[in-house]
């Protein structure tokens, strides 16, 4: 029988949509996600993920091969979307150096010099494995790419920190929002990371605001805090409109 309960219905089309058992997806940790975590997730009826900042083309596609070898589930696959390289000032990193020895070994000039792996060349290679999902956070993905993987039936989860960007992201063609609140752990996924600490909404008031600025779902993370019994009242008390509004309207005021 349909479901009468609002929340429950926008989770079962979710569910359906992307070919779920349960609306679990799992955070997609750069260093932290290896294939077997995803396999297990999936066989359970959630969704994988590779946080793959840090792997090169061959890794990545090392890591969707194993997956695949054991679950036929979807997964997703995350990328930061990069700053432009910063402007080396020879003088200040000298003194950087100098200044960080006196606390343990004096580190080199040339520790600035490590690159991260070729982000175009991580974006050729999911649209060539074609997961059923990409994530992006800190920022958007160049619109070709977006385009690219439209075509191949690829969506384009977005994390985002604020309404503005939720509504930037939906613009440029997001399927699904993520919201990251102030007290999440990690790193800040905000767009522009020169105004980060400008935008510092807590969960519980971004989350409403952000599900009615959007049309798209809208996806949050669960950790222990967000599972407390204090932090679980006030999840319930949003359910209620006239609670949600006046949440709601509180954040667009900041």
């Amino acid at each position: 029988m349909p479901t009468t309960n609002p929340a429950l219905a926008r989770a079962n089309r979710f569910c359906d949509a992307n070919n779920l058992r349960m609306p679990i997806l799992l955070a997609p940790m750069a260093g932290a996600c290896p294939a077997s975590l995803s396999i297990a997730v999936a066989n359970a009826g959630g969704l994988g993920a590779c946080g793959a900042l840090l792997m090169q083309p061959d890794a990545i596609r090392d890591w969707t091969s194993a997956f695949r070898a054991g679950s036929d589930g979807g997964f997703q696959i995350n990328l930061w979307i990069p700053d432009p390289a910063p402007i080396r000032d020879g003088p200040t990193e000298e003194a950087m150096c100098a200044f960080l020895g006196n606390w343990g070994p004096r580190p080199s000039r040339e520790d600035g010099d490590v690159r991260m792996p070729d982000f175009a060349a991580q974006c050729d290679a999911i649209l060539d494995i074609g997961p059923a999902v990409v994530s992006s956070i800190m920022g958007i993905y160049p619109c070709d790419f977006i385009a690219k993987a439209k075509s191949r039936g690829i969506q384009w989860f977005a994390t985002v920190t604020t309404v503005t960007e939720a509504r930037r992201a939906e613009r440029a063609g997001a399927d699904a929002i993520v919201v990251q609140g102030m007290e999440a752990g990690g790193h800040r996924g905000a767009f522009n990371a020169a105004q980060a600490e400008a935008g510092m909404v807590g969960l519980f008031s971004l989350l409403p605001a952000v599900v009615d600025a959007v049309r798209v779902p809208v996806i949050h993370p669960i950790r222990s805090r967000h599972l407390e019994h204090s932090g679980y009242r006030r999840l319930k008390r949003l359910r209620h409109p006239a609670r949600r509004q006046e949440v709601a309207g509180h954040e667009r005021t900041l």
